[in-house]
């Protein structure tokens, strides 16, 4: 692909990246990269600009799949969760009048905090994160 005449992309692997053979070459790098093959020879036979552009698409591809593999495993913990629920809440709201066991209520705490468990939802915004690790180093030093 011919690059744009003008001012320089601020990256030049864009190019690369956007061709239509990414997928393929990136399959060729990680193919490569499990035979223990140095990223400057993964760039060479692969296509890509520097090892640097080679170890970026490889860690890049890594990633992915991990973040696919791991949204697949928390639909599927969260669909079992869903049915443990929809069974106890019956008990937990009873229609002919009597009180909600205990248990059952119990149970759909669990439950909940199950589910926000596996999809983060009580989790500490990153800046409040970032905060505390700074405030116990200064802890560590003072001390």
């Amino acid at each position: 692909m011919p690059r744009p005449k003008g001012k320089p992309t601020a990256n030049p692997q864009r190019e690369i990246r956007d061709d239509a053979n990414w997928a393929q070459r990136r399959a060729i790098a990680i193919e490569l990269r499990t035979q223990r093959l140095p990223y400057s020879e993964v760039a060479k036979r692969a296509g890509y600009a520097s090892a640097g552009a080679a170890r970026n698409a490889v860690w890049r591809e890594i990633h992915q799949r991990q973040d696919r593999a791991v949204a697949e495993m928390r639909c599927e913990e969260g669909e079992a969760l869903d049915l443990l629920q929809q069974r106890i809440w019956s008990l937990v709201f009873a229609e002919d009048g009597r009180k909600p066991d205990l248990w059952a209520v119990d149970r759909v705490l669990a439950i909940s905090k199950a589910r926000r468990d596996l999809f983060g939802l009580d989790a500490p915004p990153p800046e409040e994160i970032a905060s505390q690790n700074v405030r116990r180093v200064y802890e560590r030093r003072a001390g």
